[in-house]
């Protein structure tokens, strides 16, 4: 009896399975049928089919639960209250999945750039983005082999660049900012690379697309990396960058923005995942025989090489720079709030005076006697005592300045062969005269420095004070001491000087005193920067010094060269005067070479006695 029971049961389950079978293999067939028509027919599997497979789903799982509350099976009654059934809120949610997905699908629909594009016209924009970058991935591999040629520059606590390197870091910067645009550009245009189906019909478009992608991504991650954390180890050159640079079409904190934009957190994330997909590709598709018949194998062997040299780098630097990268924003914006405080702070130290206001030690004769004695290129020195702003400069002297004198005497000094012949050469053979090339490359700069003043006060000189770099008289700058130094260099370097100190004229003070950048100057960095050596050599060797982690040039530090090298052969500074002073006494008077050599060391308080 017990197993009569059992063979009829374990018949009828059999009868139940058969008939599942029964009515699956029907949609099963049909299924079969319609997949060998859509491939025939050539449609794509996304968005095509995907796409009518999903509208099917939403109308199934609507109609299910649809189905089961008209037959009030819907909900289940309880003691408490009335609830849905478990199974009609799963078909529920599946209808709405089915709809996101549906909806997904629809945006894949949307016209591309990229997918618009017929299989010709795609081959022909293919050929040309990938020599492109090619082209562009050979400039910035040029770019990585210079930082790597010139790593003395990049080391910390390296310092300021001299002037020839300057301009050769400036052109390598621009060349990888306008490289990384352009390479971005095919990165953007091929972003879309989703787009186009990954079966049979469209699969070539969409691997070589992708590749072209993520070479482009890759190659511009890798060399940003590389060379932002080169720079970022010497803070003067990353200053250097960061400062505005019109004539290269750099603009204020560029580098920072670059930084930001090409090693962040997005950069990075965009970066791995692309890594993800290229490992799901390579097990899913034959990559080996899709990637040469598109081309594209330049594009996968340069993806393996910057793969490789990025997981040299340890994980943690790669975060740490993206976390760096990200929060410039944040230092930037803390900067503006900062500097204008700080700006504030030193005009109101440098503009205020405790005593004797309105008042100096030098006298208008002194001032008449000691332009008779200075000469164009002259570097000054000069004190006020009593002014707030002292007590925040080290050493005695706080105030350098360059003297141009009158136009005569100009024309006289610079009267000489050498120097006609480069003005010839600097004007397209306009004029052999200093001051007229002068005229002719700062027109307004010209008229306004050699208009005349109160009676016969000219402007006589060049320097930077809180209101930037102006002209001036020397009866307004000159104060309570004053000491002349000549250069030691050629009148053609004197006069190269002086048109590099017209061209810094008009730009603001840099209350951040930093040397590194030249977009505002203090009056020492207008100095160090009008002489320093050009690619000749010739110029002022003055090695900044080392203040508070920064690197700059206090006046007295120029004092203090002409101090210790007067008597050596090689002496770069030759001494014209020193107007010294008294405060006791109440005057100033013209002292010797041996006085002026020892000033350095005097103390910043010092009212210097008779």
């Amino acid at each position: 009896m017990y197993r009569q029971i059992r063979r009829t049961l374990l018949l009828q389950e059999t009868g139940r399975v058969l008939s599942r079978l029964g009515h699956w293999g029907i949609p099963l067939s049909i299924g079969i049928v319609a997949g060998y028509w859509f491939s025939d027919s050539e449609m794509t599997f996304i968005p095509m089919t995907l796409g009518i497979v999903t509208a099917v789903l939403i109308f199934s799982f609507a109609l299910l639960p649809l189905g089961r509350m008209l037959q009030g099976t819907a909900f289940v009654e309880d003691a408490e209250k009335r609830k849905v059934r478990k199974r009609v809120v799963i078909l529920t949610a599946l209808c709405l999945f089915a709809v996101a997905v549906r909806f997904g699908i629809y945006m894949l629909e949307k016209p591309s750039p990229l997918t618009q594009l017929s299989s010709t016209e795609y081959s022909d924009a293919f050929g040309i983005d990938i020599a492109r970058y090619q082209s562009l991935n050979a400039t910035l591999k040029m770019v990585t082999d210079f930082i790597d040629d010139r790593h003395s520059w990049f080391i910390k606590d390296g310092g300021v660049l001299n002037a020839s390197a300057e301009q050769e870091m400036l052109q390598v910067w621009q060349t990888l900012y306008d490289t990384a645009f352009a390479m971005d550009q095919v990165r953007a245009f091929h972003e879309d690379w989703y787009r186009f189906d990954p079966s049979r019909l469209q699969r070539n478009a969409h691997v070589s697309s992708f590749l072209l992608m993520y070479a482009s991504e890759i190659a511009m991650y890798r060399t940003a990396l590389m060379a932002t954390q080169a720079i970022g180890r010497n803070k003067s050159v990353e200053h250097f960058l960061n400062s505005p640079h019109p004539k290269a079409n750099l603009p204020n904190n560029n580098f920072s923005v670059f930084k930001e934009e090409v090693t962040g957190y997005d950069t990075l994330t965009r970066i791995l995942s692309a890594g993800q997909y290229l490992k799901w590709l390579r097990q899913t598709m034959p990559l080996s025989q899709i990637v040469p018949a598109t081309g594209a194998s330049i594009l996968l062997k340069n993806i393996e090489r910057d793969e490789r040299t990025l997981s040299k780098c340890a994980v943690y630097q790669k975060a740490w720079a993206g976390f760096r990268a990200d929060i410039q924003p944040l230092k930037r914006q803390v900067r503006r709030q900062w500097l204008p405080a700080q700006k504030r702070v030193a005009q109101a130290m440098g503009n205020t005076r405790l005593r004797r206001i309105g008042k100096y030690l030098i006298t208008p004769a002194q001032h008449k006697t000691a332009i008779g004695m200075l000469r164009p290129g002259d570097v000054l020195l000069t004190r006020k005592n009593w002014y707030l702003s002292n007590a925040g400069l080290p050493g005695f002297w706080p105030h350098a300045i360059l003297y141009v004198g009158t136009q005569a005497t100009l024309n006289t000094y610079f009267d000489t062969p050498e120097v006609h012949k480069w003005v010839l050469e600097a004007s397209n053979g306009k004029t052999r005269q200093f001051t007229q090339l002068l005229a002719q490359r700062y027109p307004d700069k010209w008229r306004q420095y050699t208009r005349r003043n109160s009676g016969d006060d000219y402007y006589l000189l060049i320097e930077a004070i809180g209101e930037g770099v102006v002209f001036n008289t020397l009866t307004h700058s000159a104060g309570d001491y004053m000491a002349a130094m000549r250069p030691s260099v050629s009148r053609l370097r004197k006069a190269l000087a002086i048109l590099q100190a017209f061209e810094f004229e008009g730009k603001p003070y840099d209350f951040n005193f930093d040397f590194a950048t030249d977009h505002a100057l203090v009056c020492t960095e207008l100095v160090w920067r009008s002489y320093r050596p050009d690619k000749s050599g010739e110029g002022l060797h003055i090695n900044l010094v080392e203040i508070m982690g920064r690197q700059t040039l206090p006046a007295n530090e120029i004092a203090k060269l002409y101090g210790i090298s007067r008597t050596r052969s090689d002496r770069q500074l030759d001494f014209v005067l020193f107007l010294d002073a008294s405060e006791s006494l109440g005057r100033a008077w013209f002292s010797d070479e041996s006085a002026f050599a020892n000033s350095w060391r005097r103390s910043r308080w010092d009212m210097q006695l008779p």
